[in-house]
């Protein structure tokens, strides 16, 4: 994704080496707040000599747009094979446990889980070699919120 800890994978995975990285959000950009961080900045400004960062639309919550994401990629970076997946999408709807309802559980629930289900699914389909596939959870559950 397009925040922090995507931006922080980003730049770890240029500095080992990747020519091609997706940043994928359901804005397809980033927030204001981080389109002016230093590290979006270098990212950006780098883009277009060693690696180029793609920002794309799309909600991993909905298998449409994986289908679409996927398809999307292969047509717009043909010679650069998906080699990891890094799923580190989440929405926080801060509440005590008390005061959660269904809603709010089901609005952080898809994205984290059907998300994960949806790319594994269709990296499986395409099918992709795949060096890695990671899932990012969210700090808050070691540390507390």
């Amino acid at each position: 994704g397009s925040g922090g800890l995507g931006l922080l994978l980003a730049d770890w995975l240029v500095h080992e080496g990747a020519k091609h990285i997706v940043l994928l959000s359901r804005r397809g950009k980033p927030s204001a707040a981080v389109a002016a961080t230093d590290l979006w900045q270098r990212l950006t400004a780098a883009s277009n000599t060693s690696f180029k960062v793609h920002s794309v639309a799309a909600d991993v919550s909905r298998k449409d747009d994986c289908e679409r994401l996927f398809q999307q990629v292969a047509e717009s970076i043909p010679d650069a094979p998906v080699k990891g997946i890094f799923h580190a999408a989440g929405v926080l709807e801060d509440a005590t446990l008390n005061n959660q309802t269904k809603d709010n559980i089901t609005k952080v629930y898809l994205p984290k889980v059907m998300g994960a289900w949806y790319l594994h699914e269709l990296s499986q389909t395409w099918p992709l070699p795949l060096d890695h596939f990671m899932m990012f959870s969210s700090v808050a559950s070691m540390l507390g919120n």
